[in-house]
């Protein structure tokens, strides 16, 4: 409030001084050192005017636009800081990329001779069950055939015997059969028949 005062007044002073000189101006009156004497009066109160504005209300202007040249300056020392220690951190890691590279290739490779392996171990067990299956398959293809020729056999050696029992088969041969199955039956064992070859 003081300092307001003071300006004021200074201002006013300084006002009275000018309108002082140039009144004496106008008049003619007055030695030239009077005038010299009011004009560096003049300037004198108006630098004092002009140095009182300047501290007054430059001072804060400076200190507050310092203040932000010093907080602009802290800022950028933190964002080139952290910049640093970004770029070291890239760094670091295009440092441990052909580590990394390498290792993922060696787990790459050891997956895949792990996948050749097992994929040859089912291969071998999916050959041996194949194998199984066929030989069983042939087994039983081989009984059935075994069978059925068997069977065949039988039928022929049947139709053979058959045949040749037709071809021995007369009227003679039939009652020599019938009279030893007739006694077979008295006794309670059968006789065979008396054949004449």
């Amino acid at each position: 409030m003081k300092r307001r005062r003071f300006a004021v007044i200074l201002i006013a002073f300084g006002l009275g001084f000018s309108s002082l000189a140039f009144a004496g101006e106008e008049k003619g009156s007055g030695a030239p050192e009077a005038n010299l004497f009011w004009e560096w009066a003049n300037f004198v109160v108006l630098a004092g005017v002009l140095g009182y504005m300047a501290v007054k209300q430059g001072g804060p202007f400076f200190r507050g636009r310092a203040a932000e040249i010093r907080k602009g300056i802290s800022d950028a020392e933190q964002i080139k800081a952290d910049s640093t220690a970004k770029i070291a951190s890239v760094n670091s890691k295009l440092g441990r990329l052909d580590v990394e590279i390498a290792s993922l290739r060696e787990t790459a490779l050891s997956e895949r001779r792990a996948a050749e392996q097992r994929i040859k171990a089912q291969t071998v067990k999916e050959l041996d069950r194949i194998q199984l299956q066929a030989e069983s398959e042939i087994e039983s293809a081989g009984k059935s055939e075994r069978i059925a020729l068997q069977r065949y056999a039988a039928n022929l050696a049947l139709e053979l015997a058959e045949a040749k029992v037709r071809a021995r088969m007369n009227p003679d041969a039939e009652d020599a059969l019938v009279q030893a199955f007739v006694r077979g039956l008295a006794s309670g064992v059968p006789q065979p028949p008396e054949t004449s070859n």
